[in-house]
C-alpha cells in the first residue's frame, strides 16, 4: 500500500470565497475543448454563486439566449444538458442531451450520464462511437476503456492500453507534460488487478502515483482496497487526501463519513453527509447516514434496526470479483457461481473443498474474507435463504447457519493490537478456532507474552469457554 500524508480536512467555506469564474463561454462559444468544459467542475463545486449562476442560465431561458449566439438550436440544446451536467443534474441532462443531435460533444456528454447512472451498455455504445472516429482524443480513450472493464472485457481493454503505453511516444494526446497520462497507467493497473495479478496492479498503480501524486482514481482504489482489507488508517488517509482536492466524487464522500463515523468523529462525519446532499438531495445513503450522525452527535445513540439492515444488505450484495483472492479461489467462485458475500456465506466447507484444485490453504483464505467482515460459512444442512433473510439472520446476531457462539468472528470483538496481530499471524478467524489454540501456541509468537494471553483468556471466560489445554 502507498503510504500518503495528509492534512486534517479543511473548511469549503474558505475555499468558495476565492473562486469566482464567468460560466458565460459555455452559452457563447461556438467550439470549446473538452477539458474546458471539464475545468468547470471545480468552480462550480467549490463555489454557491458559480453554481447559482449556471443554474440560472440553465433553468432560465438559456435556450433562447443561447440560440442567437451559437450556430443552432441543436448546439444550444447540447449545451444546456451539458450545463445541466455540470450542475449534478444527471436525469435532466439525459433527457436533454437525448433529444440534441448526435455529435462529439453530445455523444461524449451523454456517454459520461449513462455511465453515472450505471447504463454501461449504452454508455459503450456512444464510447466506441467516438473512439473509433477520434483514436487518439485521451478522454475517449479513457471512458471506452472504463466501460470495457465495467462490462467485463477486460482482456480487451489491458490490450488496448498495453499498445497505447507501448506506443506513446508516438502519440502526443496520450501524454501529460511530455509524459504518458497517468490516467491510461491507471486503467492498465485496473485491468490487472481483476485478473487477480495484484503485484503488477500495485506496480502501475504507484507508476500512476508518480506521474501524478494527486491522480483521483488511482487515490480512490488504493483507499477503497485499503477499506475492503480492513485497513482503515490508509483508507481514512487516502479518502481524506481525495477531499481536499475539489470536486469531490459522491462514493469518497460516503465512505469517508462511515470512517468517521467509525472513529466517531461525528461531526466530520456529518459534514461529509451534507456535502453530498448540497449538491443531490435525494441521495438516499446519505439522507440515512447523516439523519443517524445528527442523533449521535447529541446523545449516546446505537445504530437503529434499519441503519444495520442497510449496511448488512450493502455488505451481502458487495461483488466477490471486488477482492484481492487468489486464482485458485477466484476460479471456485466463479464455478459455484458466486457473484456475492450473500451467495458465499450460504456454502458450507465441504461444498467449497468439492471444487476442483480446492485445498485447506484456499478454504482458509475464504474463511478469512469473511471472517474479516463479521460472517462464516454456512453449517451443514442449511437451507437456502433469500437475501431479506439473510440480512435480517445477520441483524438479530445469527449466521447465515447458526447462531452458535463459536462461528462468531473474532474480529468482530475489540482486541488489542498486538492480540489483533497475532490471532491474524496464526489464522484464527472464528472462535472455534482459537479454542483449539494453545497457550504455549500463542507465547511462541514473538513479541506475544503473559499480558496478551490474560486478554484472550479473560475475554474465553466470559463466553465460558478456554484455550486448548497443551
Amino acid at each position: 500500500m502507498v503510504k500518503l500524508k495528509t492534512k486534517p480536512v479543511a473548511k469549503k467555506a474558505a475555499v468558495a470565497k476565492e473562486i469566482d469564474v464567468d460560466v458565460d463561454f459555455l452559452f457563447t462559444k461556438e467550439e470549446l475543448k473538452l477539458d474546458e468544459i471539464l475545468g468547470l467542475r471545480k468552480p462550480i463545486y467549490c463555489s454557491n454563486q458559480v453554481y447559482r449562476r449556471l443554474e440560472k442560465s440553465a433553468f432560465g431561458g438559456f435556450s433562447p439566449t443561447a440560440q442567437k449566439r451559437l450556430s443552432s438550436a441543436a448546439k444550444a440544446l447540447t449545451r444546456k444538458g451539458i450545463a445541466l451536467w455540470l450542475l449534478n443534474k444527471t436525469d435532466d441532462a439525459v433527457k436533454c442531451l437525448e433529444e440534441a443531435y448526435s455529435g462529439r460533444e453530445r455523444d461524449y456528454f451523454l456517454a459520461l450520464c449513462y455511465n453515472e447512472k450505471g447504463d454501461y451498455q449504452k454508455a459503450l455504445d456512444l464510447a466506441q462511437k467516438l473512439h473509433r472516429a477520434e483514436s487518439d482524443c485521451l478522454e475517449f480513450l479513457v471512458i471506452y476503456a472504463d466501460l470495457k472493464i465495467k462490462l467485463g472485457a477486460v482482456e480487451e481493454a489491458l490490450e488496448l492500453l498495453q499498445k497505447v503505453k507501448k506506443d506513446f511516444r508516438n502519440n502526443p494526446p496520450y501524454k501529460t507534460g511530455g509524459r504518458l497520462s497517468p490516467d491510461i497507467v491507471y486503467y492498465t493497473g485496473l485491468c490487472l488487478e481483476r485478473f487477480a495479478r495484484y503485484k503488477e496492479a500495485d506496480k502501475e498503480y504507484r507508476n500512476a502515483l508518480h506521474l501524478d501524486s494527486g491522480h483521483k482514481p488511482t487515490l480512490f482504489r488504493l483507499a477503497y482496497n485499503a477499506d475492503l482489507n480492513g485497513d482503515d488508517e490508509d483508507a481514512l488517509r487516502l479518502y481524506e487526501k481525495l477531499y481536499a482536492d475539489k470536486p469531490v466524487h459522491t462514493s469518497v464522500l460516503i465512505n469517508l463519513g462511515l470512517l468517521y463515523e467509525d472513529k466517531g468523529d461525528y461531526r466530520q462525519a456529518r459534514l461529509c453527509y451534507e456535502d453530498v446532499l448540497r449538491l443531490n438531495p435525494l441521495e438516499p445513503r446519505a439522507r440515512l447516514y447523516l439523519k443517524d450522525v445528527r442523533a449521535s452527535e447529541t446523545m449516546c445513540y446505537d445504530e437503529t434496526v434499519k441503519r444495520k439492515a442497510y449496511q448488512t444488505r450493502q455488505l451481502l450484495n458487495q461483488l466477490i470479483s471486488d477482492f484481492r483472492l487468489s486464482v485458485r479461489a477466484r476460479k471456485c467462485m466463479e464455478s459455484m457461481k458466486i457473484k456475492t458475500l450473500g451467495d458465499l456465506i450460504q456454502k458450507t466447507e465441504d461444498e467449497i473443498m468439492k471444487c476442483e484444485d480446492v485445498g485447506y490453504q484456499t478454504l482458509a483464505e475464504v474463511k478469512e474474507l469473511l471472517a474479516r467482515r463479521g460472517l462464516t460459512l454456512a453449517q451443514a444442512g442449511t437451507t437456502s435463504m433469500s437475501l431479506d433473510e439473510l440480512v435480517g439472520a445477520q441483524v438479530s446476531g445469527e449466521s447465515a447457519g447458526s447462531s452458535n457462539i463459536l462461528q462468531k468472528s473474532v474480529f468482530t470483538i475489540d482486541w488489542s493490537a498486538r492480540v489483533r496481530a497475532t490471532l491474524d499471524k496464526l489464522k484464527v478467524y472464528t472462535v472455534s478456532d482459537l479454542i483449539q489454540k494453545t497457550e504455549m501456541q500463542f507465547l511462541g509468537i514473538k513479541n506475544f507474552g503473559q499480558t496478551s494471553l490474560t486478554e484472550i483468556k479473560h475475554r474465553l471466560k466470559d463466553m465460558g469457554l478456554s484455550l486448548k489445554e497443551d
